[in-house]
Order: C-alpha cells, then structure tokens, then sequence
C-alpha cells in the first residue's frame, strides 16, 4: 500500500509540476521541457526569435543604406563647396585686375561695393547657406565685373 501512496504522490507531483509549465528552456526542468516540445512552444520560439532577427536584419540593411546616401550626399556637397570656393577665389582674382584697371580706378565705388559683396559670399557660404543661391549670386558679381571692365 505504501507503494501505490507513493506512486501516486509522485504522479501527482508529476502532473502538478507539469501544470506550472516553466516555458524558458534555461529555467525548465524536464517536465516543461517535454510538455514544450509536445505542445510546440519551443518551435514557436524559435520562430518568434527567427523572426526577430530578421526585422533586426532588415532594419540594420536599411540603416546602411540610409547611411551609404548620406555619405554620397557628403561628397556632393563637399564639393559643391569645394567648386563654389574656386569661384570665390577667381571672383577677388577678377576685381583685383579690376581694381588695378584704368576702368575700375573710374568705378572704385562700385568695385568696393562688388568686393564687399564676395566677402559676404564667402561669410554665407562658411555659415552654410544654399549652393545654389551662392551660385546665382557669384553669377550676378561676374556678370557686374565683365560690365564694368568693358
């Protein structure tokens, strides 16, 4: 008799441990780890953790690609600056000549105001105002240097 109390304890500790149901395979003991298999929770973990990595994936792909455009970007603008600094430079080199000609020593006024024009170029462009309105007014500035030097 005492054999059959004890088996049925044990069964029953059995079935009561079985109902806790630790689902962590690093905390289960061997009953959860048996009733997981069965009823397929470790497999749905193993999707769900699949899964996961793959949207980490994806996401980690988007970022460098983000990342790759935004180096690109860099370089476009880094020489946009470059090429607008050139035309900076070639501008001052102009109303320099300029200034030196017997047309802008009869036009000083205008040259100054031309060359304080290009400096505030050169101010703007470091601050990092738009290329393309710096452009248009250095086309301005040359156009207002070839009139006069005519």
């Amino acid at each position: 008799m005492k054999v059959k109390s004890l088996i049925v304890t044990v069964l029953g500790c059995t079935v009561l441990v079985g109902c806790v149901g630790e689902t962590d395979p690093s905390k289960a003991n061997i009953f959860d780890n048996l009733r997981n298999i069965e009823t397929g929770e470790y497999d749905r973990q193993i999707e769900a953790n699949d899964a996961e990595v793959e949207r980490i994936i994806a996401r980690n792909k988007a970022a460098e690609r983000n990342i790759s455009s935004l180096e690109k970007q860099q370089t476009f603008n880094s020489r946009e600056i470059d090429s607008l600094r050139i035309e900076l430079e070639a501008l001052k080199s102009r109303l320099n000549a300029l200034r030196s000609s017997s047309a802008g020593k009869s036009n000083a006024t205008q040259v100054s105001v031309l060359e304080r024009q290009v400096e505030a170029i050169e101010a703007d462009l470091n601050a990092g105002a738009s290329p393309k309105t710096l452009r248009s007014e250095l086309r301005n500035i040359s156009a207002a240097i070839s009139a006069l030097s005519s």
